[in-house]
């Protein structure tokens, strides 16, 4: 769940400056928010950092045809591998040992 420290490691690397600066108004230019407003939010600020420290292994979407037996085996894939999964309708990861049958706004 972010919270401040999310918030406070993006201003931590952003006082260094590098290429932590650039990358992060690149970021919130793709979502078309203002560095300053993104800095003080705390889902944005972890978002970030799990694009800059995660790996996006694929992207996927759940079939009309029997989604729940796509969804409990997604699910079971990601426990396995020790993977989050991300929810971009719902804007943070599943919570994979509730995971419930569906997505939370399928």
């Amino acid at each position: 769940m972010p919270d401040d420290g999310d918030r406070d490691l993006v201003a931590d690397l952003l006082a260094e400056g590098g290429d932590t600066g650039a990358a992060f108004t690149s970021f919130c230019q793709s979502r078309g928010v203002d560095v300053g407003a993104a800095v003080r939010d705390a889902a944005l600020c972890a978002e970030f950092m799990d694009l800059q420290w995660g790996a996006r292994l694929v992207t996927v979407s759940l079939p009309r045809v029997q989604p729940e037996a796509a969804w409990a085996a997604l699910v079971a894939f990601a426990r396995r591998h020790r993977l989050s999964l991300h929810d971009p309708q719902a804007g943070h990861d599943v919570d994979l040992a509730n995971a419930g049958t569906l997505p939370s706004r399928y």
